[in-house]
């Protein structure tokens, strides 16, 4: 079941019988970014990030993508820089979404 909510991010729910998580899609302009878009997926037997990438295309052409996955049933570096990386994600969303509604 895939459920779909639209505001200044679009947000796609993941939820299968393995997992759950959240596709992200969103246009930081102010931020010389153009579209990002995030896809995360966590485990529902043990709560581990199963997968994790962020795409992000800039306003001058740029196209960068950082990915990682669970490998051998435990989290890596790799994976908590995953969840480093979406945290700074979310948090300059946040940021440019309260200046945008003039929120000091």
């Amino acid at each position: 079941m895939n459920t779909t909510i639209s505001f200044p991010v679009d947000i796609e729910i993941i939820d299968t019988e393995t997992e759950w998580g959240l596709i992200t899609s969103v246009e930081f302009n102010s931020l010389g970014i153009h579209i990002q878009n995030e896809t995360v997926k966590y485990s529902k037997a043990d709560g581990a990030l199963n997968f994790f990438e962020m795409n992000s295309l800039k306003q001058n052409g740029d196209y960068l993508t950082f990915r990682t996955s669970r490998t051998g049933g435990g989290v890596d570096t790799t994976v908590l820089l995953g969840i480093g990386a979406a945290t700074i994600g979310l948090a300059a969303f946040v940021v440019v979404i309260l200046k945008k509604r003039g929120v000091r």
